[in-house]
């Protein structure tokens, strides 16, 4: 999808993705949806553990400032 988050006027924003992403939350969902048993679901969850290994500091930081900005238009104070 190219758009992945949007704003509508102001107030209003979307998002398609999880900010609060995690290793733990990735596996759970792996877990959950696919046949871990299956050789190219295996490969597949290596390769996406692996990716998100590589690039979590980037992720957090990217969080984190997505976090501070909501923050600032609710609160302009802080």
């Amino acid at each position: 999808c190219p758009h992945q988050a949007f704003r509508a006027g102001t107030t209003a924003y979307g998002f398609q993705f999880h900010a609060e992403i995690n290793r733990e939350m990735i596996v759970a969902w792996m877990k959950k949806y696919w046949k871990l048993n299956d050789v190219l679901d295996c490969e597949k969850a290596r390769k996406i553990l692996s990716q998100y290994d590589e690039g979590q500091a980037q992720l957090r930081q990217i969080a984190q400032q997505i976090y501070k900005n909501f923050v600032a238009m609710i609160d302009p104070a802080v």
